[in-house]
């Protein structure tokens, strides 16, 4: 009878093979969109009623490179939704290649389809 024993770290699978990857070309990765959603709600008393077919205007502030704060700049959303539901996005190209940094958002009630809602409600994003 012939037994065989090792006492190699490696549990006798040998050592694992070195992997020389060169990448044939640089992948610049692209900044994604930023997705700003919410929901445009007239309340009355204890009611609150979604309103459909609102659109929300956001307005935003920025940061330059240097720290310094730019103009605001806004964008309006899609329409609402039966719930009320409002969706916008914010390209990277929109903030100047990504050379401006976002400091702070407002939504602000742009457009109402009938509502029994004043028109100035503002929220902090």
């Amino acid at each position: 009878m012939v037994d065989f024993a090792s006492a190699s770290g490696d549990y006798g699978y040998g050592s694992k093979p070195q992997l020389f990857h060169t990448p044939m070309f640089h992948v610049k990765e692209k900044p994604l969109p930023i997705a700003i959603e919410g929901f445009i709600l007239c309340k009355s008393g204890p009611k609150t009623i979604p309103i459909k077919g609102g659109v929300a205007r956001i307005t935003c502030l920025a940061v330059d490179e240097n720290g310094y704060q730019t103009a605001p700049f806004s964008i309006l959303s899609k329409l609402a939704d039966s719930k009320g539901y409002y969706f916008a996005t914010l390209y990277p190209n929109e903030l100047n290649h990504n050379k401006l940094k976002l400091a702070e958002c407002k939504a602000f009630l742009e457009k109402s389809v009938g509502s029994p809602a004043p028109l100035r409600r503002s929220r902090k994003i």
